[in-house]
């Protein structure tokens, strides 16, 4: 089934420039082209190529101008419409998206739910070099894994672990590292998520390794200064 996406990508009286991003459950985005190329050298590569609107046809002897053939301005892509339209708007000027698993002020209310819908963002916004948008979503991962509840406790013991598994799937070191950092927070030993099946044994050796060595070291504060306590 075909649709079109809701404002501000519904609008398909743009003037030449623009471009239909057709998302995989055939929802039609009608986007600038040069806001995608700013935001992403992938599609400014792209439309720098030979575009099929600008080909004609000779093929009968009579130069035929397909400049108006609507299927040569449609990209599809692997992207569902509900990523797809978060992206965009990460990238247009309009109100900032507001992301499953959080309230309206950014507060994580569901830390799975906010993992999974920034999963297949950043999938995205890597594979179109969108460096910006990747920059925005890692600093909303580890700001979040870190944030405390007033007492110090976290609000969920598995976001810095999920953001974790993220990272270490993408192959973000240095997420990957301020998400263990951030987990001390909370804990490891008996927590399960289906995540753990998307890492290598030595990924996950590295995240208990710290949690050990991290438990260790307060240990051994408290041996030294027993007053403290």
């Amino acid at each position: 089934p075909q649709s079109t996406a809701s404002t501000p990508f519904d609008d398909f009286s743009l003037p030449s420039g623009g471009v239909i991003l057709k998302s995989s459950d055939g929802v039609e985005f009608k986007v600038y082209k040069n806001i995608l190329a700013l935001a992403s050298p992938f599609f400014r590569d792209m439309f720098t190529l030979p575009q099929g609107n600008d080909v004609k046809d000779q093929g009968d002897g009579e130069t035929k101008d397909r400049s108006d053939d609507r299927s040569s301005d449609v990209v599809d892509v692997s992207e569902t419409s509900s990523t797809l339209q978060i992206l965009l708007r990460l990238i247009y000027p309009v109100v900032p998206p507001v992301f499953p698993g959080t309230s309206i002020d950014g507060t994580i209310t569901d830390a799975k739910a906010f993992v999974d819908e920034i999963d297949p963002l950043l999938t995205a916004a890597l594979k179109y070099d969108m460096a910006l948008v990747v920059k925005s979503l890692l600093k909303k991962l580890i700001d979040a894994a870190e944030t405390s509840q007033p007492d110090g406790s976290v609000l969920d013991d598995t976001l810095a672990l999920r953001v974790f598994v993220l990272a270490c799937r993408h192959g973000l070191k240095d997420v990957a590292k301020d998400a263990i950092h951030a987990s001390l927070k909370g804990r490891v030993a008996g927590v399960f998520i289906p995540g753990w099946r998307e890492i290598t044994a030595a990924q996950y050796f590295y995240l208990i390794k710290h949690h050990t060595e991290a438990v260790q070291l307060a240990k051994n504060v408290i041996k030294m200064n027993p007053k403290d306590l």
